[in-house]
């Protein structure tokens, strides 16, 4: 490793304040130079910061982006073909409020933005009393788009009515759904709407610091990011006595380094602060102790980016837009097999039906929908009969789910449902922090299971364990991160039951010569030689060698290659 790399790094710490607090920070610029973070390099920092190696340690094997090690690839990264596709939907039959701006506005002029009515909205809030701002918020109706819909006047209020001579407002643009894209688009395309939001969220909440958190891939975006808050200050809506009213605020951009979980709101205020994104138990509420212990505003990118366009038409008006109690407009990611893929911004209230036909055209390969997973990973699934549901909040809230339409993916005849919720739990299971047993076990025991189901080995009784496992999860985890799996796996099996029934033994036609076998374990000829340990898929078999092994009965998937693998016959089945 070069001296002048190890100068590099100590030069970018030597500028950092707290240091602890921009530990994320701290390990993406050394391995952005070194490629990885060795020991070597976290011992270094360790020196450098007085932080704690241990914590540098934790933090580092926390999150997915950080490597310990140089990863190999086949392809160098100016070696990899780039594949362009249209990101935009531009049908014209769309309701275009907050994507309008998107598609008219040069994102790095600040001026282009101004003429196009840019920071109408904050000039009109800085003539308003806080209190003002909150009724014209109720009188719209505006829920938050990234979570439970919860109703942002109250957000805000919450926050508005703490005593604390310090307050924080968050922009969460920690977008890890992989169905969605939305977040980054509105970021990249137009970020002072996004930042208007935010300063007014700040203004009305009597808040006087923000953060834009926003994922570690999306890098690219830092530059046009940082370009919009250098023009913003330059134009006097940002920083000291924002346009002569005495109010003061600064936005900072800050990273996440790619865990699924730090999207939850006390896991991501753990990043912030250069922790591990561990969830914590609630209370207290983020409203009360968020930040550094401060009441706490966290909206994520789409419900910022309504907030200029609402106040610029006023709350009555954009009640309007919409159902009596989903208002205003939806930015939805419409991928999978669909002909027209892309960004859409529909009404509330529209059918799945009109936004798969009419906005997306039906089925790219032509062949009848068999339904959709909305949300990603953690959406529910809906089968075609059942299209006549509104894009709503409320749809989503009855069944305990998230907003459930921020990305929407459209499954032909062809697709496999449970394979779908086997990816679904894959997910889950990857992204899952450990701190707690019924997410950490949880999530494993019902992906084996859907395995064995999967190969042909399932039973009626897995598919039972399959509920009850997803049932204590939703009980017992700490975040929504755990409590969300039942989500995919009951609504899949409410809305496909078929697929998952006649996937088991008990619906198969069993030939007279097979033998299918629910029981195994190990007898007294067993040698030690753990053969059998070797080739268990799920790893339920453990022991010493030369002593007799043993099977976990309850984790056994009676795959059967124990029994073909043994050399003695010391597997018994019945």
């Amino acid at each position: 490793m070069e001296t002048s790399n190890f100068n590099e790094l100590n030069e970018y710490i030597s500028k950092l304040d707290n240091k602890e607090e921009y530990l994320i920070h701290i390990l993406r610029k050394a391995q952005e130079i070194f490629g990885s973070i060795p020991k070597e390099i976290q011992i270094y920092i360790h020196n450098k910061t007085g932080i704690p190696l241990s914590k540098i340690y934790g933090v580092s094997t926390f999150y997915p982006f950080f490597n310990l090690t140089l990863k190999e690839t086949e392809l160098s990264p100016q070696e990899i073909q780039e594949v362009k596709s249209p990101i935009l939907n531009n049908n014209p039959k769309q309701t275009k409020n907050i994507l309008k701006i998107c598609e008219q506005v040069n994102p790095e002029d600040i001026k282009s933005y101004i003429e196009l009515g840019g920071y109408g909205g904050l000039r009109k809030a800085l003539n308003m009393t806080h209190l003002q701002i909150l009724d014209e918020l109720e009188i719209s109706k505006l829920r938050g788009r990234g979570g439970a819909g919860f109703p942002v006047w109250k957000k805000w209020e919450d926050v508005y009515k703490q005593i604390s001579s310090e307050k924080y407002v968050i922009c969460n643009g920690n977008e890890s759904e992989s169905y969605s894209f939305k977040d980054f688009y509105l970021l990249y395309n137009s970020p002072q709407t996004i930042i208007e939001g935010l300063i007014i969220a700040g203004y009305t909440v009597r808040a006087n610091k923000g953060f834009i958190f926003i994922r570690s891939n999306y890098a690219g975006i830092l530059n046009r990011l940082e370009l919009a808050l250098k023009q913003a200050r330059e134009s006097n809506f940002l920083g000291e006595n924002i346009m002569g009213t005495g109010f003061s605020f600064d936005i900072e951009i800050r990273f996440g380094a790619g865990a699924y979980v730090s999207g939850e709101e006390t896991a991501l205020i753990q990043s912030l602060i250069g922790n591990r994104g561990e969830p914590s138990q609630k209370p207290p509420y983020i409203f009360q102790k968020g930040y550094k212990g401060k009441p706490t505003v966290l909206n994520n990118v789409e419900t910022l980016a309504n907030i200029p366009y609402l106040l610029i038409n006023g709350g009555e008006n954009y009640s309007k837009i919409g159902t009596n109690t989903s208002t205003g407009t939806k930015i939805i990611t419409l991928l999978g097999n669909v002909k027209i893929p892309g960004i859409v911004e529909v009404p509330m209230g529209i059918t799945i039906k009109e936004l798969i036909e009419d906005i997306g055209g039906g089925t790219a390969s032509g062949e009848p929908i068999k339904g959709i997973q909305s949300d990603g990973t953690v959406g529910q699934f809906i089968m075609e009969k059942n299209f006549d549901r509104k894009v709503e909040i409320d749809n989503m809230v009855n069944i305990k789910s998230f907003i459930g339409f921020n990305g929407i993916k459209v499954l032909d005849k062809n697709d496999s449902i449970v394979t779908a919720v086997k990816d679904s739990v894959e997910f889950l299971m990857n992204a899952s922090c450990g701190k707690c047993t019924p997410c950490r076990i949880g999530n494993r025991r019902i992906y084996e299971l859907l395995e064995k189901l999967l190969d042909g080995h399932g039973t009626m009784s897995d598919i039972d364990m399959i509920k009850e496992i997803s049932t204590s999860m939703k009980l017992g985890s700490i975040c929504g991160l755990g409590k969300s799996i039942q989500i995919p796996i009951i609504t899949a099996m409410d809305e496909f039951w078929d697929e998952f029934e006649t996937k088991t033994i008990d619906n198969k036609i069993i030939p007279p010569n097979s033998l299918i076998h629910n029981f195994y374990d190990i007898n007294d000829k067993c040698i030690g030689c753990g053969a059998c340990s070797l080739v268990c898929p799920v790893l339920c078999i453990e022991g010493h060698i030369r002593e007799k092994y043993k099977i976990d009965h309850f984790r056994c998937i009676k795959c059967n290659k124990c029994y073909e693998v043994c050399n003695f016959e010391a597997i018994d089945r019945s």
